[in-house]
């Protein structure tokens, strides 16, 4: 799947992994609200992962725009960034974000 296409669209998320949650098989606390697509006309982005960035609360769903892609080298998938409508973050901040989990893939920032 083209994930680029998302960037600049506002992407809905089924939040399933909370800001302040625990990982139930790695033991590491969620420091951003992770979950996936919920709703978009392609079936098989339902299943796309996301960060939600620039929230200090942890959420259940959200709406938002989507900013970049991380792309892993070793990873099998690449996951949208989406923040509040209107925010913006630098790659470093982004980088910063998703390390907890992307620390061991390489992440780059797509744009």
């Amino acid at each position: 799947m083209d994930t680029k296409k998302f960037i600049g669209r506002r992407v809905k998320v089924l939040v399933d992994r909370p800001l302040g949650s625990t990982d139930p098989t790695f033991g590491y606390t969620y420091p951003v609200n992770c979950g996936h697509v919920l709703e978009e006309s392609d079936c098989s982005s339902s299943n796309l992962d996301v960060y939600v960035l620039g929230l200090c609360d942890p959420i259940n769903a959200f709406e938002g725009d989507c900013i970049a892609v991380i792309h892993s080298e070793d990873a099998t998938q690449n996951k949208l960034v989406i923040v509040p409508a209107g925010a913006m973050l630098s790659d470093e901040a982004i980088i910063e974000g998703v390390q907890f989990k992307e620390r061991h893939n390489q992440p780059q920032v797509v744009r």
